[in-house]
């Protein structure tokens, strides 16, 4: 279970490296994000939010899990706003399109031969907001947008005894 939320982290992770204007995609959560690392994308797996079980001796497993993928545009400062706004405009359109195209987290680079065992589904973004997060000189808040997806996935699991 726990390589499934890593690969899907990953995958997720390569597709916001296709996206123009994306300068990083942290699969696993970085100890401080800097300015020069920006715009980057945090991905956060959240809560199951379904599991259907079937199957006797070699059980199916298919879960519903979100994960929040918070795009972090740049440092914000006191007056800021309307700069940070304009600057994450161009986000919307691109993120959206970018996954609503890709319900089976398909990257630009598979095969249309690629089997994907995913079905997933780009929710409402946040819309501008503050976010923060630890830098080298403390925690600073980011100009940011949340975009929350959920993802299905399936795996077995052989019963024992």
């Amino acid at each position: 279970m726990a390589d499934n939320v890593e690969f899907v982290t990953a995958r997720l992770a390569a597709m916001w490296g296709e996206i123009t204007g994306i300068t990083r995609a942290h699969a696993q959560l970085p100890r401080t994000l800097n300015s020069t690392d920006v715009p980057a994308v945090l991905i956060f797996p959240r809560a199951v939010q379904d599991r259907k079980i079937s199957g006797g001796p070699k059980r199916n497993v298919t879960e519903q899990r979100l994960f929040d993928m918070v795009l972090c545009v740049a440092q914000a400062a006191l007056g800021d706003a309307t700069q940070g706004q304009i600057a994450i405009e161009p986000y919307f359109a691109r993120v959206n399109d970018h996954f609503l195209a890709r319900p089976g987290l398909e990257l630009d680079a598979d095969s249309p031969q690629t089997q994907v065992v995913f079905d997933a589904e780009l929710g409402l973004d946040s819309g501008y907001i503050r976010f923060p997060y630890a830098t080298g000189d403390g925690e600073k808040p980011y100009h940011a947008i949340n975009f929350p997806i959920q993802v299905e996935y399936r795996y077995a699991v052989v019963m024992k005894g």
